[in-house]
């Protein structure tokens, strides 16, 4: 019994330490499993930063390359940066930021509202997903952005940036209304009232844009100028007699202001008032303080008053005052200039223009002026250095080439003519504008006695220009002078009388291609017509030689002598022969 006792109590002892053995084994384990979750939490963790610190580090090396605007190398980095810590929003930006700069758009946009997903208060992040808006032409995006954008940081800039997107909609009250948030935030600015005038104005609330313009004048009492853009706007609105009492007012306060006195003389122009307007006018034109615009755009008015109603003596006034006000504007002495055109004072006329062209070269119109004054002068020497003068100007302009080969011709340096008629002609760049240079070509290689190059310009003008009349006469004058093609001249002279039956130099023209084809009796009837209408020498002598040759000799000996008299005969000795032998040398 004892024996068993003993044997219970070491196996219940046994036990008692197998399982305390067990508990003990147990939380070991659980130390140990502990321990390890631990390690592995920090070598999660240190992971975790590693990755963090890489993306950091791309981030920074991203920037470098945004910076030097390798954008796409940039573009590599913040994604991998993005990759590794996803949840940043300044790499989200700076990838939209990235996209945006190389025009891609669609990934611009999915990236700028990440950024704003994580933060939605930074005002940048707003303003580059607006950018993008703008680019794709999303201006209702674009409003509902800007309209966040001032939430997070109200601005006067922004406030102007959404009212201009409620413009590209169109919403104009919206538009209004934002300006109307500005101006309540950010006070009175003539930026913003400036815009609501317009906006008002494409409505037609002519009263709501007057009502902004007393804004001005009300809060800003010194400037003139406020005042003075009403009184336009009124004036515009035909409320003229308003206009006038607004600028009365001002010039009354200052009587020096010049501008607000040009103004008014416009008002009292409109008024019927016009012995103020223009007393107002002088004393303003008088003054070097106002605007020389301002003044040439008053007188171009009145310029044109005066040439309907034929009286310029008032505009002439005006504009002589103008250039002695302002001597450095090339457009006041070129003005001056065609009032004294417009009473043929010529000479004058080209002085004014000459030193308009002192001062600004680059005025074409004023150098044609210059051109057709001296031709109607006959001065050629002055032709050819004027159009070479503003060669220097327009060196690809045709016309001032033909201008300097006419004047060549007229010199009969026809060399150098050919050389300006041809470098014209490569600039000339309309049909009738090639076939001019032709036309003159065809004559200078004549008078060269090229005539294989002559005939093939006035072909070639012809194609171009089928009834060029001085072509036409030309051309078959000439063949008739040197006795070829005949039958081609006298259908080019038959077109000429059909044009011009009466001109004496067509119906010499058509009298002597009859004359050198033998047809002598016929070239009497033109002949005689032509010297009949007509003191030309050569008409004269072309006259006597045609007689001759139908018997009629002393009539022939008067026509001569007649031509001699008169001058401008193609070969005088020959004609001098005639008269001196009484006999027709060819």
């Amino acid at each position: 019994m004892l024996k068993n006792s003993f044997l219970a109590f070491v196996f219940l002892l046994a036990q008692l330490f197998s399982v305390q053995f067990l508990f003990a084994q147990k939380k070991k384990n659980k130390e140990k499993n502990k321990k390890e979750t631990v390690i592995e939490e920090q070598r999660s963790q240190q992971k975790e930063q590693l990755s963090f610190d890489q993306a950091e580090y791309l981030f920074s090396e991203g920037m470098k390359h945004f910076i030097l605007e390798d954008y796409k190398k940039a573009l590599i980095l913040f994604e991998e940066s993005d990759r590794l810590k996803p949840n940043n929003h300044a790499t989200a930006f700076k990838l939209a930021d990235t996209y945006f700069k190389l025009e891609n758009y669609t990934e611009a946009e999915i990236f700028a509202k990440k950024a704003l997903n994580i933060n939605d208060q930074n005002p940048y992040y707003h303003l580059l997903l607006a950018d993008i808006y703008e680019r794709n032409k999303d201006y209702k995006s674009l409003a509902t952005t800007l309209e966040k954008l001032v939430e997070v940081k109200p601005s006067e800039e922004y406030y102007f940036d959404l009212a201009s997107a409620y413009l590209y909609l169109p919403d104009l009250d919206k538009a209004i209304d934002a300006y109307n948030q500005s101006e309540e935030k950010f006070g009175l600015s003539e930026m913003v009232i400036r815009q609501k005038q317009r906006i008002y104005l494409k409505q037609g609330k002519i009263e709501e844009a007057l009502v902004e313009g007393k804004k001005l004048i009300e809060n800003f009492p010194g400037e003139i100028r406020f005042i003075a853009s009403q009184a336009q706007l009124l004036l515009a609105n035909d409320k003229t007699d308003e206009a006038a009492l607004l600028l009365e007012k001002v010039l009354a306060q200052n009587p020096e202001d010049e501008e607000t006195r040009l103004t008014l003389a416009r008002v009292y122009k409109v008024q019927g008032k016009h012995e103020k307007a223009d007393e107002m006018i002088l004393t303003a034109f008088a003054s070097p303080l106002v605007d020389v615009n301002q003044k040439i755009e008053i007188l171009q008015i009145y310029q044109q008053e005066a040439i309907k109603e034929n009286n310029t003596d008032k505009v002439k006034k005006l504009a002589g005052i103008l250039v002695e006000t302002h001597p450095n504007s090339s457009t006041a002495l070129s003005i001056y200039g065609d009032f004294l055109m417009y009473d043929q004072k010529r000479k004058e006329a080209r002085e004014h223009f000459l030193a308009a062209l002192k001062i600004d070269g680059n005025a074409f119109d004023t150098w044609q002026k210059v051109l057709n004054i001296d031709w109607e002068l006959q001065e050629y020497e002055a032709v050819i250095d004027h159009a070479e003068d503003a060669q220097e100007y327009f060196p690809n302009q045709p016309r001032l080439y033909f201008f300097a080969g006419l004047g060549y011709v007229m010199k009969k340096d026809y060399d150098t003519a050919k050389d300006m008629l041809e470098t014209g002609r490569m600039y000339a760049n309309t049909p009738q504008l090639i076939a001019q240079f032709d036309a003159q070509l065809g004559d200078v290689f004549h008078y060269l006695e090229d005539f294989e190059k002559s005939d093939e310009h006035y072909e070639k003008a012809l194609a171009i220009d089928p009834d060029n009349i001085q072509v036409l006469n030309n051309y078959a004058y000439y063949l008739s002078i040197r006795k070829e093609n005949i039958d081609k001249a006298l259908k080019m002279g038959k077109k000429l009388m059909e044009k011009a039956p009466e001109n004496p130099t067509y119906l010499d023209t058509y009298g002597w291609i009859l004359y050198a084809d033998g047809q002598y009796k016929e070239a009497l009837k033109y002949l005689e017509k032509a010297a009949l209408n007509s003191d030309d020498g050569t008409i004269a002598e072309h006259y006597g030689d045609v007689l001759y040759r139908t018997g009629d000799k002393e009539k022939a000996l008067i026509q001569w002598k007649k031509a001699l008299d008169a001058g401008g005969s193609e070969n005088e000795d020959v004609l001098k022969k005639k008269i001196a032998s009484g006999d027709l040398i060819e």
